[in-house]
Protein backbone atom coordinates (compact mmCIF):
# COMPACT_ATOMS: atom_id res chain seq x y z
CA UNK A 1 0.00 0.00 0.00
CA UNK A 2 2.92 2.39 0.75
CA UNK A 3 4.26 1.82 -2.77
CA UNK A 4 0.84 2.55 -4.21
CA UNK A 5 0.43 5.79 -2.26
CA UNK A 6 3.99 6.82 -3.12
CA UNK A 7 3.35 6.40 -6.86
CA UNK A 8 0.01 8.20 -6.68
CA UNK A 9 1.57 11.10 -4.78
CA UNK A 10 4.26 11.69 -7.38
CA UNK A 11 1.87 11.22 -10.29
CA UNK A 12 -0.27 14.03 -8.86
CA UNK A 13 2.80 16.21 -8.30
CA UNK A 14 4.09 15.56 -11.82
CA UNK A 15 0.69 16.48 -13.24
CA UNK A 16 0.77 19.90 -11.56
CA UNK A 17 4.43 20.49 -12.46
CA UNK A 18 3.80 19.73 -16.15
CA UNK A 19 0.44 21.52 -16.33
CA UNK A 20 1.55 24.65 -14.44
CA UNK A 21 5.19 25.25 -15.40
CA UNK A 22 4.90 29.02 -14.89
CA UNK A 23 5.33 30.05 -18.53
CA UNK A 24 3.04 32.65 -20.11
CA UNK A 25 2.15 30.29 -22.95
CA UNK A 26 1.05 27.53 -20.56
CA UNK A 27 -0.90 30.04 -18.46
CA UNK A 28 -2.78 31.28 -21.55
CA UNK A 29 -3.52 27.72 -22.70
CA UNK A 30 -4.79 26.66 -19.27
CA UNK A 31 -6.88 29.82 -18.90
CA UNK A 32 -8.42 29.34 -22.34
CA UNK A 33 -9.14 25.67 -21.62
CA UNK A 34 -10.70 26.57 -18.27
CA UNK A 35 -12.90 29.21 -19.92
CA UNK A 36 -14.02 26.68 -22.55
CA UNK A 37 -14.86 24.07 -19.91
CA UNK A 38 -16.76 26.65 -17.86
CA UNK A 39 -18.69 27.93 -20.87
CA UNK A 40 -19.56 24.43 -21.96
CA UNK A 41 -20.75 23.46 -18.45
CA UNK A 42 -22.99 26.56 -18.34
CA UNK A 43 -24.36 25.77 -21.80
CA UNK A 44 -25.05 22.14 -20.86
CA UNK A 45 -26.77 23.31 -17.66
CA UNK A 46 -29.07 25.66 -19.61
CA UNK A 47 -29.78 23.01 -22.26
CA UNK A 48 -30.65 20.39 -19.62
CA UNK A 49 -33.00 22.74 -17.79
CA UNK A 50 -34.70 23.66 -21.07
CA UNK A 51 -35.22 20.00 -21.95
CA UNK A 52 -36.58 19.24 -18.47
CA UNK A 53 -38.96 22.19 -18.68
CA UNK A 54 -40.32 21.07 -22.05
CA UNK A 55 -40.69 17.42 -21.05
CA UNK A 56 -42.09 17.88 -17.53
CA UNK A 57 -43.90 21.25 -17.59
CA UNK A 58 -44.96 21.58 -21.25
CA UNK A 59 -45.60 17.98 -22.35
CA UNK A 60 -46.38 16.75 -18.77
CA UNK A 61 -44.39 13.56 -19.24
CA UNK A 62 -44.93 11.01 -16.50
CA UNK A 63 -41.96 10.91 -14.08
CA UNK A 64 -41.62 7.15 -14.37
CA UNK A 65 -41.43 7.24 -18.18
CA UNK A 66 -39.08 10.22 -18.00
CA UNK A 67 -36.67 8.20 -15.87
CA UNK A 68 -36.90 5.36 -18.39
CA UNK A 69 -35.56 7.80 -20.97
CA UNK A 70 -32.88 8.70 -18.40
CA UNK A 71 -32.04 4.98 -18.20
CA UNK A 72 -31.52 4.89 -21.98
CA UNK A 73 -29.21 7.92 -21.85
CA UNK A 74 -27.29 6.32 -18.97
CA UNK A 75 -26.93 3.12 -21.01
CA UNK A 76 -25.32 5.13 -23.84
CA UNK A 77 -23.12 6.91 -21.25
CA UNK A 78 -22.15 3.50 -19.81
CA UNK A 79 -21.10 2.17 -23.24
CA UNK A 80 -19.16 5.39 -23.94
CA UNK A 81 -17.13 5.07 -20.73
CA UNK A 82 -16.68 1.33 -21.32
CA UNK A 83 -15.49 1.63 -24.92
CA UNK A 84 -13.40 4.72 -24.14
CA UNK A 85 -11.65 2.93 -21.30
CA UNK A 86 -10.86 -0.06 -23.56
CA UNK A 87 -9.36 2.17 -26.24
CA UNK A 88 -7.30 4.27 -23.80
CA UNK A 89 -6.17 1.20 -21.83
CA UNK A 90 -4.66 -0.39 -24.94
CA UNK A 91 -1.98 2.29 -24.75
CA UNK A 92 -2.15 3.30 -21.10
CA UNK A 93 -1.92 -0.20 -19.62
CA UNK A 94 0.26 -1.89 -22.20
CA UNK A 95 2.17 0.49 -24.50
CA UNK A 96 3.13 3.61 -22.57
CA UNK A 97 6.72 4.54 -21.68
CA UNK A 98 5.70 4.85 -18.05
CA UNK A 99 4.73 1.16 -17.97
CA UNK A 100 8.14 0.23 -19.39
CA UNK A 101 9.76 2.28 -16.64
CA UNK A 102 7.62 0.94 -13.77
CA UNK A 103 8.20 -2.67 -14.83
CA UNK A 104 11.94 -2.17 -14.21
CA UNK A 105 11.25 -1.33 -10.56
CA UNK A 106 10.46 -3.73 -7.67
CA UNK A 107 6.76 -2.93 -7.78
CA UNK A 108 4.05 -5.65 -7.88
CA UNK A 109 2.39 -5.83 -11.28
CA UNK A 110 -1.06 -5.54 -9.69
CA UNK A 111 -0.12 -2.20 -8.09
CA UNK A 112 1.12 -0.88 -11.43
CA UNK A 113 -2.18 -1.98 -12.96
CA UNK A 114 -4.22 -0.11 -10.33
CA UNK A 115 -2.24 3.12 -10.75
CA UNK A 116 -2.50 3.07 -14.54
CA UNK A 117 -6.16 2.00 -14.50
CA UNK A 118 -7.26 5.00 -12.42
CA UNK A 119 -4.93 7.23 -14.41
CA UNK A 120 -6.65 6.11 -17.65
CA UNK A 121 -10.10 6.30 -16.04
CA UNK A 122 -9.85 9.97 -15.10
CA UNK A 123 -7.80 10.86 -18.20
CA UNK A 124 -10.32 9.43 -20.69
CA UNK A 125 -13.50 10.50 -18.87
CA UNK A 126 -12.76 14.12 -17.96
CA UNK A 127 -15.07 15.60 -20.61
CA UNK A 128 -17.85 13.16 -19.70
CA UNK A 129 -17.52 14.20 -16.05
CA UNK A 130 -17.98 17.87 -17.01
CA UNK A 131 -21.17 16.92 -18.85
CA UNK A 132 -22.32 14.75 -15.95
CA UNK A 133 -21.81 17.41 -13.28
CA UNK A 134 -23.61 20.06 -15.37
CA UNK A 135 -26.58 17.73 -16.00
CA UNK A 136 -26.81 16.66 -12.34
CA UNK A 137 -26.74 20.28 -11.17
CA UNK A 138 -29.48 21.24 -13.65
CA UNK A 139 -31.58 18.21 -12.61
CA UNK A 140 -31.31 19.07 -8.90
CA UNK A 141 -32.02 22.75 -9.50
CA UNK A 142 -35.06 22.04 -11.70
CA UNK A 143 -36.68 19.78 -9.09
CA UNK A 144 -35.60 22.12 -6.23
CA UNK A 145 -33.55 19.44 -4.48
CA UNK A 146 -31.28 20.26 -1.55
CA UNK A 147 -27.49 20.17 -1.44
CA UNK A 148 -27.63 16.61 -0.13
CA UNK A 149 -28.86 15.43 -3.53
CA UNK A 150 -25.60 16.43 -5.22
CA UNK A 151 -23.49 14.45 -2.75
CA UNK A 152 -25.78 11.43 -3.00
CA UNK A 153 -26.04 11.47 -6.79
CA UNK A 154 -22.32 11.98 -7.47
CA UNK A 155 -20.72 9.94 -4.68
CA UNK A 156 -23.34 7.24 -4.08
CA UNK A 157 -24.63 6.72 -7.64
CA UNK A 158 -22.58 8.09 -10.54
CA UNK A 159 -19.09 7.41 -9.17
CA UNK A 160 -19.62 3.64 -8.74
CA UNK A 161 -21.67 3.57 -11.95
CA UNK A 162 -18.79 4.95 -14.05
CA UNK A 163 -16.29 2.73 -12.21
CA UNK A 164 -18.35 -0.35 -13.13
CA UNK A 165 -18.24 0.66 -16.80
CA UNK A 166 -14.48 1.26 -16.71
CA UNK A 167 -13.70 -1.93 -14.75
CA UNK A 168 -15.78 -3.98 -17.16
CA UNK A 169 -13.77 -2.41 -19.97
CA UNK A 170 -10.46 -3.43 -18.36
CA UNK A 171 -11.78 -6.95 -17.73
CA UNK A 172 -12.99 -7.22 -21.31
CA UNK A 173 -9.59 -6.05 -22.56
CA UNK A 174 -7.84 -8.84 -20.65
CA UNK A 175 -10.23 -11.34 -22.20
CA UNK A 176 -9.74 -9.91 -25.71
CA UNK A 177 -5.95 -10.16 -25.42
CA UNK A 178 -6.32 -13.78 -24.41
CA UNK A 179 -8.64 -14.49 -27.35
CA UNK A 180 -6.27 -12.70 -29.74
CA UNK A 181 -3.67 -15.42 -29.16
CA UNK A 182 -5.96 -17.93 -30.86
CA UNK A 183 -7.92 -16.03 -33.53
CA UNK A 184 -5.79 -12.96 -34.28
CA UNK A 185 -6.48 -9.27 -33.79
CA UNK A 186 -8.70 -8.80 -36.87
CA UNK A 187 -11.22 -11.43 -35.82
CA UNK A 188 -11.03 -10.21 -32.22
CA UNK A 189 -11.96 -6.67 -33.34
CA UNK A 190 -14.87 -8.07 -35.35
CA UNK A 191 -16.02 -10.12 -32.35
CA UNK A 192 -15.87 -7.06 -30.08
CA UNK A 193 -17.89 -5.00 -32.56
CA UNK A 194 -20.43 -7.82 -32.80
CA UNK A 195 -20.69 -7.88 -28.99
CA UNK A 196 -21.52 -4.17 -28.85
CA UNK A 197 -24.05 -4.50 -31.66
CA UNK A 198 -25.82 -7.39 -29.89
CA UNK A 199 -25.80 -5.44 -26.59
CA UNK A 200 -27.39 -2.37 -28.17
CA UNK A 201 -29.97 -4.38 -30.15
CA UNK A 202 -31.00 -6.51 -27.15
CA UNK A 203 -31.22 -3.46 -24.89
CA UNK A 204 -33.53 -1.52 -27.18
CA UNK A 205 -35.51 -4.66 -28.05
CA UNK A 206 -36.40 -5.02 -24.38
CA UNK A 207 -36.72 -1.31 -23.68
CA UNK A 208 -39.05 0.27 -26.24
CA UNK A 209 -40.38 3.55 -24.79
CA UNK A 210 -43.27 3.58 -27.29
CA UNK A 211 -44.49 0.17 -26.15
CA UNK A 212 -44.03 1.19 -22.51
CA UNK A 213 -46.19 4.27 -23.09
CA UNK A 214 -48.97 2.14 -24.64
CA UNK A 215 -48.83 -0.31 -21.73
CA UNK A 216 -48.92 2.53 -19.22
CA UNK A 217 -52.08 3.99 -20.69
CA UNK A 218 -53.85 0.64 -20.27
CA UNK A 219 -52.42 -0.10 -16.86
CA UNK A 220 -54.42 -0.02 -13.64
CA UNK A 221 -51.48 1.68 -11.98
CA UNK A 222 -51.72 4.74 -14.20
CA UNK A 223 -53.39 6.78 -11.47
CA UNK A 224 -50.54 5.86 -9.12
CA UNK A 225 -47.94 6.94 -11.72
CA UNK A 226 -45.82 3.84 -11.04
CA UNK A 227 -45.15 1.13 -13.62
CA UNK A 228 -42.06 -0.81 -12.56
CA UNK A 229 -43.91 -4.10 -13.14
CA UNK A 230 -43.77 -3.29 -16.88
CA UNK A 231 -39.94 -3.41 -16.90
CA UNK A 232 -38.10 -6.40 -18.28
CA UNK A 233 -36.59 -8.54 -15.45
CA UNK A 234 -33.25 -8.66 -17.29
CA UNK A 235 -33.07 -4.89 -17.74
CA UNK A 236 -33.74 -4.39 -14.03
CA UNK A 237 -30.35 -5.99 -13.31
CA UNK A 238 -28.41 -3.38 -15.32
CA UNK A 239 -26.54 -0.57 -13.48
CA UNK A 240 -28.15 2.19 -15.56
CA UNK A 241 -31.55 1.11 -14.19
CA UNK A 242 -30.23 1.16 -10.65
CA UNK A 243 -29.19 4.80 -11.10
CA UNK A 244 -32.39 5.91 -12.88
CA UNK A 245 -34.59 4.15 -10.29
CA UNK A 246 -32.58 5.80 -7.49
CA UNK A 247 -33.24 9.23 -9.00
CA UNK A 248 -36.94 8.42 -9.32
CA UNK A 249 -37.25 7.31 -5.69
CA UNK A 250 -35.19 10.27 -4.48
CA UNK A 251 -37.82 12.56 -6.02
CA UNK A 252 -40.52 10.50 -4.30
CA UNK A 253 -38.72 10.85 -0.96
CA UNK A 254 -38.09 7.11 -0.39
CA UNK A 255 -34.40 6.94 0.59
CA UNK A 256 -34.51 3.20 1.36
CA UNK A 257 -34.55 2.43 -2.37
CA UNK A 258 -31.69 4.90 -2.98
CA UNK A 259 -29.63 3.22 -0.25
CA UNK A 260 -30.36 -0.23 -1.66
CA UNK A 261 -29.39 0.68 -5.23
CA UNK A 262 -26.27 2.52 -4.03
CA UNK A 263 -25.23 -0.59 -2.10
CA UNK A 264 -25.73 -2.67 -5.25
CA UNK A 265 -23.59 -0.27 -7.29
CA UNK A 266 -20.72 -0.21 -4.81
CA UNK A 267 -20.87 -3.97 -4.31
CA UNK A 268 -20.67 -4.56 -8.08
CA UNK A 269 -17.79 -2.04 -8.40
CA UNK A 270 -15.88 -3.65 -5.52
CA UNK A 271 -16.32 -7.16 -6.96
CA UNK A 272 -15.12 -6.05 -10.37
CA UNK A 273 -12.12 -4.27 -8.81
CA UNK A 274 -11.17 -7.41 -6.86
CA UNK A 275 -11.51 -9.57 -10.00
CA UNK A 276 -9.38 -7.16 -12.06
CA UNK A 277 -6.75 -6.98 -9.30
CA UNK A 278 -6.59 -10.78 -9.01
CA UNK A 279 -6.21 -11.17 -12.78
CA UNK A 280 -3.55 -8.45 -12.87
CA UNK A 281 -1.55 -10.29 -10.19
CA UNK A 282 -1.18 -13.37 -12.40
CA UNK A 283 -1.63 -12.22 -16.00
CA UNK A 284 -0.87 -8.49 -16.31
CA UNK A 285 2.75 -9.00 -17.34
CA UNK A 286 1.77 -11.79 -19.77
CA UNK A 287 -0.92 -9.53 -21.25
CA UNK A 288 1.70 -6.77 -21.57
CA UNK A 289 3.94 -9.11 -23.61
CA UNK A 290 0.99 -10.20 -25.80
CA UNK A 291 -0.07 -6.57 -26.41
CA UNK A 292 3.46 -5.64 -27.51
CA UNK A 293 3.25 -8.31 -30.23
CA UNK A 294 -0.09 -7.17 -31.69
CA UNK A 295 0.16 -6.28 -35.38
CA UNK A 296 -2.27 -5.07 -37.99
CA UNK A 297 0.36 -5.75 -40.63
CA UNK A 298 0.87 -9.00 -42.53
CA UNK A 299 4.21 -10.80 -42.32
CA UNK A 300 6.12 -11.98 -45.36
CA UNK A 301 8.04 -15.24 -45.67
CA UNK A 302 11.07 -13.78 -43.86
CA UNK A 303 8.97 -12.87 -40.84
CA UNK A 304 9.16 -9.12 -41.47
CA UNK A 305 6.06 -6.96 -41.10
CA UNK A 306 4.59 -6.10 -44.47
CA UNK A 307 2.72 -2.78 -44.33
CA UNK A 308 -0.78 -2.48 -45.75
CA UNK A 309 0.21 0.88 -47.26
CA UNK A 310 3.25 0.48 -49.49
CA UNK A 311 5.17 3.47 -50.85
CA UNK A 312 6.55 1.41 -53.75
CA UNK A 313 3.17 0.74 -55.39
CA UNK A 314 2.02 3.10 -58.12
CA UNK A 315 -0.94 5.34 -57.46
CA UNK A 316 -3.01 7.23 -60.01
CA UNK A 317 -2.46 10.75 -58.71
CA UNK A 318 0.07 13.53 -58.65
CA UNK A 319 3.26 12.30 -56.97
CA UNK A 320 3.12 14.87 -54.16
CA UNK A 321 -0.51 14.11 -53.36
CA UNK A 322 0.18 10.39 -53.68
CA UNK A 323 2.88 10.33 -51.02
CA UNK A 324 0.99 12.69 -48.72
CA UNK A 325 -2.06 10.45 -48.86
CA UNK A 326 0.01 7.30 -48.29
CA UNK A 327 1.84 8.93 -45.38
CA UNK A 328 -1.43 9.85 -43.64
CA UNK A 329 -2.83 6.35 -44.21
CA UNK A 330 0.38 4.79 -42.88
CA UNK A 331 0.13 6.93 -39.73
CA UNK A 332 -3.47 5.77 -39.34
CA UNK A 333 -2.77 2.05 -39.72
CA UNK A 334 0.36 2.22 -37.56
CA UNK A 335 -1.74 1.91 -34.41
CA UNK A 336 -4.37 -0.89 -34.15
CA UNK A 337 -6.46 1.27 -31.81
CA UNK A 338 -7.16 3.71 -34.67
CA UNK A 339 -8.74 0.96 -36.75
CA UNK A 340 -10.69 -0.22 -33.70
CA UNK A 341 -12.05 3.29 -33.08
CA UNK A 342 -13.09 3.79 -36.69
CA UNK A 343 -14.77 0.37 -36.78
CA UNK A 344 -16.80 1.23 -33.67
CA UNK A 345 -17.95 4.54 -35.08
CA UNK A 346 -18.93 3.13 -38.47
CA UNK A 347 -20.96 0.39 -36.75
CA UNK A 348 -22.76 3.02 -34.62
CA UNK A 349 -23.48 5.04 -37.76
CA UNK A 350 -24.99 1.98 -39.44
CA UNK A 351 -27.08 1.16 -36.34
CA UNK A 352 -28.41 4.72 -36.13
CA UNK A 353 -29.21 4.97 -39.85
CA UNK A 354 -31.07 1.65 -39.82
CA UNK A 355 -33.05 2.41 -36.66
CA UNK A 356 -34.91 5.55 -37.75
CA UNK A 357 -36.83 4.22 -40.74
CA UNK A 358 -40.02 2.17 -40.87
CA UNK A 359 -42.08 2.15 -37.69
CA UNK A 360 -40.06 4.88 -35.85
CA UNK A 361 -40.69 7.28 -38.75
CA UNK A 362 -44.41 6.40 -38.82
CA UNK A 363 -44.59 7.30 -35.13
CA UNK A 364 -42.73 10.57 -35.86
CA UNK A 365 -45.39 11.61 -38.42
CA UNK A 366 -48.17 11.17 -35.84
CA UNK A 367 -46.57 13.49 -33.24
CA UNK A 368 -47.34 17.16 -32.65
CA UNK A 369 -45.09 19.82 -34.29
CA UNK A 370 -43.19 20.58 -31.08
CA UNK A 371 -42.11 16.95 -30.59
CA UNK A 372 -41.40 16.59 -34.30
CA UNK A 373 -39.05 19.57 -34.11
CA UNK A 374 -37.30 18.26 -31.00
CA UNK A 375 -36.83 14.76 -32.45
CA UNK A 376 -35.68 16.06 -35.82
CA UNK A 377 -33.08 18.26 -34.12
CA UNK A 378 -31.89 15.15 -32.25
CA UNK A 379 -31.28 13.52 -35.66
CA UNK A 380 -29.26 16.56 -36.78
CA UNK A 381 -27.41 16.72 -33.46
CA UNK A 382 -26.58 13.00 -33.55
CA UNK A 383 -25.08 13.32 -37.02
CA UNK A 384 -23.14 16.43 -35.99
CA UNK A 385 -21.93 14.75 -32.80
CA UNK A 386 -20.55 11.88 -34.86
CA UNK A 387 -18.74 14.34 -37.11
CA UNK A 388 -17.23 16.02 -34.03
CA UNK A 389 -16.17 12.67 -32.56
CA UNK A 390 -14.58 11.52 -35.82
CA UNK A 391 -12.73 14.83 -36.19
CA UNK A 392 -11.54 14.68 -32.58
CA UNK A 393 -10.28 11.08 -32.82
CA UNK A 394 -8.68 11.21 -36.26
CA UNK A 395 -7.93 14.85 -37.13
CA UNK A 396 -6.82 16.39 -33.82
CA UNK A 397 -3.85 13.97 -33.28
CA UNK A 398 -2.60 14.38 -36.88
CA UNK A 399 0.17 16.90 -36.15
CA UNK A 400 1.59 15.19 -33.08
CA UNK A 401 1.76 11.86 -34.92
CA UNK A 402 4.39 13.38 -37.22
CA UNK A 403 6.74 12.75 -34.29
CA UNK A 404 10.09 14.26 -33.53
CA UNK A 405 11.09 13.84 -37.20
CA UNK A 406 8.81 16.76 -38.08
CA UNK A 407 11.92 18.95 -38.37
CA UNK A 408 12.53 17.29 -41.76
CA UNK A 409 9.31 18.78 -43.12
CA UNK A 410 10.04 22.21 -41.61
CA UNK A 411 13.52 22.25 -43.11
CA UNK A 412 12.36 21.06 -46.55
CA UNK A 413 11.88 23.55 -49.44
CA UNK A 414 8.09 23.15 -49.55
CA UNK A 415 5.17 25.54 -49.26
CA UNK A 416 4.00 24.82 -45.71
CA UNK A 417 0.66 26.57 -46.15
CA UNK A 418 -0.10 24.46 -49.22
CA UNK A 419 1.05 21.34 -47.39
CA UNK A 420 -1.27 22.01 -44.45
CA UNK A 421 -4.15 22.82 -46.81
CA UNK A 422 -3.74 19.55 -48.73
CA UNK A 423 -3.63 17.54 -45.49
CA UNK A 424 -6.76 19.29 -44.26
CA UNK A 425 -8.62 18.53 -47.50
CA UNK A 426 -7.74 14.82 -47.18
CA UNK A 427 -9.31 14.64 -43.71
CA UNK A 428 -12.24 16.87 -44.60
CA UNK A 429 -13.13 14.71 -47.62
CA UNK A 430 -13.33 11.58 -45.46
CA UNK A 431 -15.50 13.24 -42.78
CA UNK A 432 -17.74 14.85 -45.41
CA UNK A 433 -18.40 11.55 -47.23
CA UNK A 434 -19.34 9.74 -44.00
CA UNK A 435 -21.49 12.61 -42.69
CA UNK A 436 -23.37 13.11 -45.96
CA UNK A 437 -23.95 9.37 -46.22
CA UNK A 438 -25.42 9.29 -42.73
CA UNK A 439 -27.46 12.39 -43.47
CA UNK A 440 -28.93 10.86 -46.64
CA UNK A 441 -29.93 7.57 -45.00
CA UNK A 442 -31.43 9.35 -41.98
CA UNK A 443 -33.51 11.62 -44.27
CA UNK A 444 -34.79 9.08 -46.79
CA UNK A 445 -38.29 9.24 -45.29
CA UNK A 446 -38.35 13.03 -44.92
CA UNK A 447 -39.35 15.60 -47.53
CA UNK A 448 -37.02 16.79 -50.29
CA UNK A 449 -36.94 20.27 -48.70
CA UNK A 450 -35.58 18.88 -45.43
CA UNK A 451 -33.05 16.72 -47.29
CA UNK A 452 -31.68 19.75 -49.16
CA UNK A 453 -31.63 21.81 -45.94
CA UNK A 454 -29.84 19.10 -43.96
CA UNK A 455 -27.32 18.46 -46.76
CA UNK A 456 -26.25 22.13 -46.79
CA UNK A 457 -26.19 22.32 -42.98
CA UNK A 458 -24.17 19.09 -42.75
CA UNK A 459 -21.61 20.54 -45.17
CA UNK A 460 -21.18 23.65 -43.00
CA UNK A 461 -20.85 21.60 -39.80
CA UNK A 462 -18.42 19.10 -41.35
CA UNK A 463 -16.09 21.85 -42.53
CA UNK A 464 -16.19 23.72 -39.21
CA UNK A 465 -15.59 20.77 -36.86
CA UNK A 466 -12.74 19.62 -39.11
CA UNK A 467 -11.21 23.12 -39.09
CA UNK A 468 -11.51 23.43 -35.30
CA UNK A 469 -9.85 20.07 -34.63
CA UNK A 470 -7.22 20.62 -37.32
CA UNK A 471 -6.25 24.03 -35.98
CA UNK A 472 -6.28 22.99 -32.33
CA UNK A 473 -4.40 19.80 -33.24
CA UNK A 474 -1.52 21.93 -34.55
CA UNK A 475 -1.67 24.43 -31.70
CA UNK A 476 -1.66 21.76 -28.96
CA UNK A 477 0.56 19.27 -30.83
CA UNK A 478 2.60 16.92 -28.64
CA UNK A 479 5.32 15.43 -30.85
CA UNK A 480 6.45 12.99 -28.16
CA UNK A 481 3.02 11.35 -27.89
CA UNK A 482 2.84 8.56 -30.47
CA UNK A 483 -0.47 7.22 -29.24
CA UNK A 484 -3.43 8.93 -30.99
CA UNK A 485 -5.94 7.90 -28.31
CA UNK A 486 -4.07 9.68 -25.53
CA UNK A 487 -3.53 12.67 -27.82
CA UNK A 488 -7.29 12.79 -28.48
CA UNK A 489 -7.95 12.70 -24.71
CA UNK A 490 -5.62 15.58 -23.82
CA UNK A 491 -6.59 18.99 -22.49
CA UNK A 492 -6.32 20.58 -25.94
CA UNK A 493 -8.50 17.87 -27.47
CA UNK A 494 -11.13 18.37 -24.78
CA UNK A 495 -11.10 22.12 -25.46
CA UNK A 496 -11.59 21.51 -29.20
CA UNK A 497 -14.43 19.06 -28.54
CA UNK A 498 -16.20 21.43 -26.16
CA UNK A 499 -15.93 24.29 -28.67
CA UNK A 500 -17.54 22.04 -31.28
CA UNK A 501 -20.36 21.16 -28.88
CA UNK A 502 -20.95 24.84 -28.09
CA UNK A 503 -21.02 25.53 -31.83
CA UNK A 504 -23.62 22.76 -32.28
CA UNK A 505 -25.67 24.19 -29.42
CA UNK A 506 -25.76 27.58 -31.15
CA UNK A 507 -26.95 25.91 -34.37
CA UNK A 508 -29.74 24.07 -32.53
CA UNK A 509 -30.86 27.37 -30.94
CA UNK A 510 -30.88 29.10 -34.36
CA UNK A 511 -32.77 26.31 -36.14
CA UNK A 512 -35.44 25.46 -33.57
CA UNK A 513 -37.91 28.25 -34.39
CA UNK A 514 -37.89 27.93 -38.23
CA UNK A 515 -38.12 24.13 -38.01
CA UNK A 516 -41.04 24.40 -35.59
CA UNK A 517 -42.87 26.72 -38.01
CA UNK A 518 -42.00 24.36 -40.87
CA UNK A 519 -43.63 21.36 -39.16
CA UNK A 520 -46.71 23.45 -38.29
CA UNK A 521 -46.99 24.64 -41.89
CA UNK A 522 -46.49 21.27 -43.57
CA UNK A 523 -48.27 19.23 -40.90
CA UNK A 524 -51.27 21.05 -39.47
CA UNK A 525 -51.80 23.53 -42.34
CA UNK A 526 -50.81 21.09 -45.16
CA UNK A 527 -49.07 23.88 -47.08
CA UNK A 528 -46.13 23.54 -49.48
CA UNK A 529 -42.78 24.93 -48.30
CA UNK A 530 -39.87 25.80 -50.62
CA UNK A 531 -36.41 24.36 -50.12
CA UNK A 532 -35.19 27.97 -49.55
CA UNK A 533 -37.42 28.34 -46.47
CA UNK A 534 -34.35 28.19 -44.19
CA UNK A 535 -31.99 30.39 -46.23
CA UNK A 536 -31.75 33.18 -43.63
CA UNK A 537 -30.84 30.79 -40.80
CA UNK A 538 -28.40 28.91 -43.04
CA UNK A 539 -26.79 32.26 -43.86
CA UNK A 540 -26.26 32.96 -40.14
CA UNK A 541 -24.80 29.48 -39.64
CA UNK A 542 -22.51 30.02 -42.64
CA UNK A 543 -21.15 33.29 -41.17
CA UNK A 544 -20.57 31.71 -37.73
CA UNK A 545 -18.89 28.70 -39.35
CA UNK A 546 -16.59 30.91 -41.42
CA UNK A 547 -15.54 33.00 -38.41
CA UNK A 548 -14.83 29.97 -36.21
CA UNK A 549 -13.02 28.07 -39.00
CA UNK A 550 -10.90 31.10 -39.93
CA UNK A 551 -9.94 31.74 -36.30
CA UNK A 552 -8.87 28.16 -35.52
CA UNK A 553 -7.19 27.76 -38.92
CA UNK A 554 -5.15 30.93 -38.38
CA UNK A 555 -4.29 29.76 -34.86
CA UNK A 556 -2.91 26.49 -36.19
CA UNK A 557 -1.06 28.04 -39.13
CA UNK A 558 0.60 30.62 -36.91
CA UNK A 559 1.76 27.87 -34.54
CA UNK A 560 3.12 25.79 -37.44
CA UNK A 561 5.48 28.63 -38.44
CA UNK A 562 7.18 28.72 -35.03
CA UNK A 563 10.38 26.90 -34.16
CA UNK A 564 10.03 23.16 -33.76
CA UNK A 565 10.41 22.27 -30.08
CA UNK A 566 9.40 18.61 -29.55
Amino acid sequence: MKQLLHILRYKILSFFVVSFDGSIKTLIKNTAAGAIYTGFAIGMYILTKTILHNLIDVIHLNLFLFHRFVAIILFIFFLSVNAGNILVSISGLFKSKEINYLFTKPIPFANVFLVKFFDNFFYSSSTLFVILFAVVFAYGNFFSLGIGFYFVSVLALFLPFTLIAALLGALLLFFLLWVTRYIGIRYTVLALIGLYIVSVVLFFAGNNPTEQLKNMLHSEAYAMQYFQHLDSPILKSLPNYWVSNSLYWYLKGDMSYVLGYSTLLYTAAALLLIINYSIAKKYYYKAYIMASELRLFREDSSGQSKPIISFEKRFKANSVYRFLLKKELALFFRDPSQVLQLSFMIVLIILFASSITGKPHDIFISLNPFLQTAIYLVFILFNAFFMSSLALRFIFPHQGLEGEAYWKILSAPVNKQKLLTIKFLFYFAGILILSQGLNYFSHRKFSTELLIFSTILTGFISFTVCAVNYGFGIYYANYKERNPIRAASSQGASAAFLICLLYLGIIIAIMFKPLYHYFITTGNLKLFVSAWYFWEELGVVFIISCILSAFTGALGYRQSKKDFLP
